[in-house]
């Protein structure tokens, strides 16, 4: 943790400047000081041969630190060697990483992250950036601070990705900032080791926090896990219903899942786990990992609407699923429906030409198409719904009067992203492919129309697999108002 950041310094007299300022400021903090104190010089009518004198002489002892910072990872560090594990999620995110790899002795370069908006739910081509970024550096960093900027946890599911990539990762980076909100949720659903985070010292009370901690699955022929139990599907489906029954009884009013919605949510964990074994790998033993929380934030003031509605607080409700292996739109094409291959065929020829346009491929349009009900690269085992299912009780349960608590569902399929949000946020029935919830992210609810460039497009990463993130806060009125067959 850094004691000192420039905005709490600035403006400081150049005498008062000590070592001990100097070395703890973050990297990003004491660039932002050399160039205030440089500009300052400047403007005092200080020539510039002097004012770059000054400067030096602030370099000097920050890179005196530096080296101590580096030397005391050193002995971590330096006897950490290269692992070559291929298919890993850290490989997939740097190719020819081995060619890349400079042995950590040699290593001189020192960097700190700042992680601002880090949420594939708000900002997915920015948050896998950040996320390459830091993979990117492992191979040539020798020491660096990861800072979490965000007062609160907005997005479970890119600190599930880090964590994975850490598995695999030296241990260069040595520490950084973190919110004391973040470090709750990271702690409640069992990410504090999996990221490698030192143990807070303070305390947490959990009033106002429930968790649905990280399930995972290993693609060695082992059950479904927990860290330390063994588990078969139909209990983790058993335990989020029963997750999302105890969240819903946090209300001011209590709720409780009908009949229909547990077997729907009962569903989402059944085909979307399994599907994660039987589509991601061409042998059928595919990884996946699931996590989630439930946060009560207090209502803004503004939140007017929400008070009228009965809520004393926002229950914001996060949910990640990921698996590795082959991604949505590779799986898809290989189906062996020729009604479904053609169909998919057809979508792509429409559309490939004003998307390429736009940068973006036609592995995007094979994402989208494959999310509608019904579409399956294995069709002989009926399933094809799983995305819907989890689009449908998402809205079903979330509260949607005030534009920033609306639902919102991000999945990241290899370099594609689409998301569910504002008008495209659920689906329709009616369509020209039949029966089934379908959503094609155009307001004429069309195939021979393109999907908006706002909602599908393609990232600057290849993730090697899928990620869904999910995000909506509940709303008590909205549920009473759904009739139990719905």
């Amino acid at each position: 943790m850094d004691r000192y950041s420039f905005d709490g310094l600035w403006p400081i007299s150049l005498g008062d400047i000590n070592e001990s300022i100097i070395a703890d400021l973050s990297e990003q903090d004491f660039q932002k000081l050399v160039l205030a104190v440089r500009s300052r010089s400047r403007k005092r009518g200080v020539s510039e041969r002097k004012s770059y004198d000054i400067v030096r002489r602030l370099l000097r002892v920050r890179n005196k630190h530096r080296k101590h910072r580096l030397r005391g990872l050193r002995p971590k560090l330096l006897v950490y060697k290269y692992k070559n594990n291929p298919g890993s999620m850290l490989d997939g995110f740097v190719p020819n990483r081995s060619k890349r790899w400079i042995t950590p002795s040699k290593r001189k370069l020192l960097r700190a992250f700042s992680l601002n908006n880090f949420s594939f739910v708000d900002a997915p081509r920015e948050t896998m950036d950040a996320l390459a970024d830091i993979a990117k550096m492992e191979c040539i960093c020798g020491n660096a601070n990861l800072n979490f900027d965000d007062n609160q946890l907005q997005d479970i599911a890119p600190y599930l990705v880090l964590g994975l990539l850490s598995q695999d990762m030296a241990p260069y980076i040595g520490g950084g900032r973190v919110a004391p909100k973040v470090i709750k949720v990271l702690d409640a659903v069992g990410f504090r080791d999996f990221l490698g985070m030192k143990r807070y010292s303070g305390k947490f009370d959990d009033h106002d926090l429930w968790s649905f901690p990280l399930r995972k699955r290993h693609a060695t022929g082992k059950s479904t896990t927990t860290p330390g139990d063994s588990i078969s599907f139909q209990k983790v489906a058993d335990e989020l219903v029963d997750t999302l029954n105890l969240w819903l009884g946090a209300l001011p009013t209590p709720r409780k899942l009908s009949n229909s919605s547990m077997g729907k949510v009962s569903n989402i964990a059944t085909e979307t786990l399994n599907n994660a074994e039987r589509h991601s790998r061409a042998g059928g033993d595919g990884d996946w990992y699931m996590a989630g929380f439930m946060a009560r934030r207090p209502l803004e003031s503004d939140d007017d609407l929400a008070k009228l509605d009965g809520l004393d607080a926002w229950y914001e409700c996060h949910f990640a699923f990921l698996n590795l292996g082959r991604p949505i739109a590779e799986a898809v094409c290989t189906t062996p429906d020729a009604t479904i291959k053609a169909s998919l065929e057809k979508y792509i020829s429409t559309h490939s030409r004003a998307f390429s346009k736009l940068g973006i491929s036609e592995s995007a349009l094979a994402t989208v198409f494959a999310m509608q009900d019904g579409i399956s690269s294995k069709p002989e085992n009926k399933g094809g719904v799983g995305m819907m299912e989890v689009i449908e009780v998402t809205n079903a349960l979330a509260y949607d009067k005030i534009d920033a608590k609306k639902p919102r569902v991000t999945v990241i399929s290899g370099a594609n992203c689409v998301m569910f949000f504002d008008e495209f946020r659920s689906y329709y029935r009616k369509s020209e492919l039949g029966k089934g919830r379908k959503q094609f992210f155009n307001p004429e609810r069309s195939l021979d129309k393109p999907p908006s460039k706002n909602h599908v497009f393609d990232l600057n990463v290849n993730f090697p697999g899928t990620i869904v993130a999910v995000r909506f806060a509940l709303d008590p009125n909205t549920m009473e108002a759904k009739h139990d067959d719905n």
